[in-house]
């Protein structure tokens, strides 16, 4: 998903002191002045005028900074996502455009907020109103974004390698033999090709078994079980897997930027939570920069720590 120079656009940068300021004359918006919290109590919305506040069918309606706020997108790439789902049964209507009515949905996600405050936000008849856009446009992202920016099908295994794998990680877990290795950290379920390493935590271990049977090979932080403290190797598996699982938390904290999923989520709106964390997972993808990057120092540090792995396991022996 690409942020790329757009990292520091993130929501906790620009969510306070924010507040809608109306254009006059050229009927644009600044969006300069809004609080945004986690509860809707707390969202301060001033109300100028009757003019539309958003308008994202004027080029200059809002700026860059303002689309990553409400977006976690550029402007650019909410206007490449727009002519992706353009494609789709989605139509511009009397009362609001294909840009509006993704730029709606998406507002939902992002900043965490009630159909409510969305109809408030962007001055629509009402809630049903506001539901049928975003279904529509739920509905045209799911299935003419997200299958080709999130699931197996939109990814090889060599991209796995080239673009998605660190140096180090390849040293670590495939003792300095893992050029041509995809090593997959994962904290949910998942299906992965045969042959590759999975680094998983201990809430897999009743499928340790099943992915060693298909050809996987297995990567998990050891249990001390009945034992009071971990055997040299055991302790240093475990850190090396800790070393390589990082970007769990990293894919976690991405995924929250969005504030609907840092949020408690309500039980009415669990039927639609499997196609908002797909598009949002989806979104990721296709803008923002690769979690997994190496560093030109990676491949010394990995031989390092390997060196004296080993030289520990052999004075262990003697």
């Amino acid at each position: 998903m690409g942020w790329g120079s757009h990292d520091d656009c993130c929501l906790t940068r620009l969510e306070h002191d924010m507040m809608m300021k109306i254009g006059d004359d050229d009927n644009s918006s600044d969006v300069t002045d809004v609080q945004v919290q986690t509860d809707d109590a707390s969202f301060q919305l001033s109300v100028q005028s009757s003019t539309r506040r958003f308008n994202f069918d004027d080029p200059r309606g809002l700026t860059d900074d303002e689309y990553c706020l409400l977006f976690s997108l550029s402007k650019d790439d909410f206007n490449e996502l727009i002519q992706i789902i353009s494609t789709s049964g989605i139509r511009n209507s009397s009362n609001r455009s294909i840009k509006t009515a993704i730029g709606i949905y998406l507002c939902k996600p992002r900043l965490g907020l009630s159909n409510h405050l969305l109809v408030c936000m962007f001055q629509l008849s009402d809630k049903r109103t506001n539901s049928k856009t975003i279904d529509s446009a739920r509905q045209a992202v799911l299935n003419n974004f997200v299958p080709y920016n999130l699931g197996f099908g939109h990814v090889t295994c060599q991209d796995v390698i080239d673009h998605h794998a660190t140096t180090i990680s390849g040293e670590l877990m495939c003792d300095g033999g893992g050029s041509n290795t995809a090593i997959v950290v994962i904290d949910d379920t998942y299906i992965y090709i045969q042959s590759d390493i999975v680094v998983v935590d201990r809430g897999f271990r009743d499928s340790i078994s099943v992915m060693q049977v298909i050809g996987l090979g297995v990567a998990m932080p050891s249990f001390l079980d009945s034992k009071n403290q971990f055997s040299a190797k055991e302790a240093n598996q475990s850190g090396c897997i800790t070393k390589v699982r990082w970007v769990v938390e990293t894919a976690n904290r991405r995924i929250k930027q969005f504030k609907y999923f840092a949020n408690t989520i309500q039980n009415s709106s669990l039927i639609y939570l499997e196609s908002d964390l797909s598009i949002v997972c989806a979104l990721i993808n296709r803008y923002q920069p690769p979690m997994a990057t190496s560093k030109p120092e990676d491949s010394e540090v990995g031989q390092k720590i390997m060196k004296l792995l080993h030289q520990k396991k052999n004075s262990a022996g003697k």
